[in-house]
Parts: C-alpha cells; sequence; structure tokens
C-alpha cells in the first residue's frame, strides 16, 4: 500500500524485507519454522535444544557403517565353475582398474560367476540392478532427509570407489542415457560431485563389471528382452573387452543340475542325464529357428527344487514350463515324454480296475 501512495520503496523492496526475519532468528527443525534461538534453546517447557542450524553450514554427511563381510557375496554351495569364470577371476585377482561387459542370454550365470568369484578371492562386491529410471541421483548419490536434517548420502557407485570393491551393473542395457553420469568412473579418474563440491577418487581394487542379456546395440534377440536399449557408443567404448557368455556344455550342466539334486535331497542321476538331454535339444531347435522359447540353466535349477518338493518328474517339469504360452509348453512336455523312458512306461502301465467294496 506505501509503495502505490508514492513512499517506502517498491513492491519488489516490500517482498524481499518481508521474507527476512530479525536477528537471532534461525529454522528450527522440531517446529518446521523460524523461531528465535533463545525460544528454542532455553530448554525446559515447550524448548527444543539442539534442534537449530545455519542454513550456511557445510552439508553433512551420511555415514555408512557396512562390515567387510556383509559386502563379501555368500558362497553357494552348490555352485560348479564353467564358462569365462578363470577369465573374470583373472580380471579381479589383477587388482587394476579394468572394466568389463559381460553379455549373453537369460539364465546363464553371467552374475551369479562374479559374485562367486569374489566369494572365492574374499572381495568386496556391489551389485546395482539397472532400470530405465535410474539415475545420477540413484548411483553416485543425494540429498536425503534423517532425522528432519537433509544430509548428502554416498550412491552404490562412490561407496564402492571409496572401498575398492567390484562394482556390478546388473542389466546395464536397460538403462537410459542417464547412466551416462558414469562416464568419468568407467575411466577409472574418479568422478567430481557437483552438488556437494567434492571429488571421489578409486581406491586399489576398485573395478567395474556390466551384465546384459544384449550388446546394448540392438538385434541379437534383443526383442526377447523387454525394455532393453541402443546404449551410447562412447559409454560402450569405455569398457576394455566384452565377454560373450553361453550356457555350458551338456557334460558341465549334467555336474551343475547334479549338485543342486543333492543340495535338495533329491539326487535322481537317471532324471538329471534326461534333463540336460532335453535342454540341449530345446536349444539346439531354438538357434534353428525351429521353437520360439528356450530352457535356461536356471530354469533346471527351478526344476531341480520343484522335484525335490514334489517328488514327481512330470509334475516338476509341467509347473516350471507353465510359464511358456500353451502350445510351446505341450512340445517341451511332449518332447521329454520321448527322452524319459521311465515316464513312457508310467504312461503304458494300465490303469487299476476299480473295486467296489460291498458289506
Amino acid at each position: 500500500r506505501r509503495s502505490r501512495e508514492g513512499g517506502g520503496g517498491s513492491v519488489r523492496q516490500l517482498q524481499r524485507r518481508c521474507l527476512r526475519f530479525p536477528q537471532g532468528w534461525s529454522w528450527c527443525v522440531r517446529h518446521q519454522r523460524h523461531r528465535p534461538q533463545h525460544a528454542c534453546t532455553a530448554g525446559g517447557v515447550g524448548g527444543c535444544p539442539d534442534t537449530t542450524f545455519n542454513f550456511a553450514r557445510n552439508v553433512e554427511s551420511v555415514d555408512h557403517q557396512i562390515g567387510h563381510a556383509d559386502l563379501v557375496p555368500a558362497k553357494i554351495g552348490a555352485y560348479t565353475a564353467f564358462g569365462n569364470y578363470d577369465i573374470v577371476k583373472k580380471i579381479v585377482k589383477q587388482g587394476g582398474f579394468f572394466p568389463t561387459y559381460i553379455t549373453g542370454l537369460s539364465g546363464n550365470g553371467k552374475t551369479t560367476m562374479i559374485e562367486q568369484v569374489c566369494n572365492e578371492m574374499n572381495r568386496e562386491c556391489i551389485r546395482v540392478n539397472i532400470t530405465a529410471q535410474t539415475d545420477e541421483d540413484d548411483l553416485l548419490g543425494g540429498f536425503r532427509r534423517v532425522y528432519g536434517d537433509t544430509v548428502w548420502q554416498d550412491g552404490p557407485v562412490g561407496i564402492a570407489m571409496q572401498r575398492g570393491a567390484v562394482l556390478i551393473l546388473d542389466e546395464v542395457d536397460l538403462a537410459s542415457h542417464k547412466i551416462m553420469c558414469l562416464q568419468p568412473v568407467l575411466e577409472g579418474r574418479g568422478i567430481y560431485l557437483k552438488k556437494v563440491n567434492r571429488k571421489v577418487l578409486p581406491a586399489a581394487g576398485f573395478n567395474i563389471f556390466a551384465t546384459a542379456n544384449t550388446k546394448g546395440q540392438g538385434g541379437d534377440n534383443s526383442e526377447r528382452f523387454a525394455g532393453t536399449t541402443i546404449l551410447n557408443e562412447a559409454f560402450l567404448e569405455r569398457f576394455r573387452i566384452t565377454i560373450e557368455q553361453d550356457y555350458p556344455p551338456i557334460a558341465v550342466e549334467k555336474k551343475i543340475v547334479k549338485a543342486i539334486m543333492r543340495e535338495c535331497d533329491a539326487t535322481d542321476e537317471q532324471f538329471a542325464d534326461a534333463l540336460c538331454k532335453w535342454a540341449d535339444i530345446i536349444r539346439k531347435s531354438y538357434r534353428d529357428g525351429a521353437t520360439t522359447e528356450m530352457i535356461s540353466t536356471r530354469r533346471l535349477e527351478h526344476i531341480v527344487h520343484a522335484f525335490g518338493i514334489f517328488k514327481d518328474r512330470m509334475e516338476a517339469i509341467r509347473y516350471c514350463v507353465a510359464r511358456f504360452p500353451a502350445d510351446v509348453r505341450d512340445e517341451f512336455l511332449s518332447l521329454y515324454e520321448k527322452i524319459d523312458a521311465t515316464v513312457q512306461a508310467k504312461k503304458e502301465e494300465p490303469a487299476a480296475p476299480a473295486t467296489v467294496k460291498v458289506e
């Protein structure tokens, strides 16, 4: 009103004046508003000592109390090393920064292989599952509310760098362009956290493995994996090598299946042989274009666990292939019945005649 009457300064100046608080006032976390400091530090009824702070102070950080044992992956008793296990072990053992991209179809042990190498070598490992929504805040860190205060919390990438841990970017081909925030990290030079003006340098032993079902360039069965994207060429170029992981040979897969059977207390060597032969035929058919689906090593593991519960071969397989379309499911069941002689014999057994009890 005074501005309109020609005195007291402009409207903008009055707005600034109204937003100013008297000297000695500060923000009270408990009351969530500005209050005189003496009102919040006097103690007693209505007092809230140690709850005021100055907005101009430096931002605090969350101190992560994570033990070494908490980050070393657990050992899988039935795990059988195969494929590129020794290559990954050499990369981890050499201790230098050597970012590696591992690609292969689903369920062939890419991520588990890295984790079991870290277990064998007693190395800390941090696994981050990437999605289309993953961004800089998720990876590098961001501001969080802790007990009413705003603090900086490092993300998994920053924590792995500072601890010299192995970082797994799992399903990296699901990432959006926001994954480009990791460019300096993939160069091994550290990263500057611009939101808090702090440089994070990698400790000795820090390394990155990225796992994906595709090579991040489309094609190669990428249509089977919904949500996968074409990754930026500059991002892919920063990985020094690419490892192609395939399903294990049938002889190795038999060892894997039998080891899981022992763990489930459901050892049946004939069933293990039939399962692996069945999966091998389906994979060859898939590569030849004769079928649209495939049985992975992980799917065989599911079947063994189901067999340990139901104690019936066909019942275990039937439940575990029910996820496929009906025509594919029936093809897979029919194929297994032709491979397993015990199933054929059971089908050919004449049904027992019904008996009626007469009193």
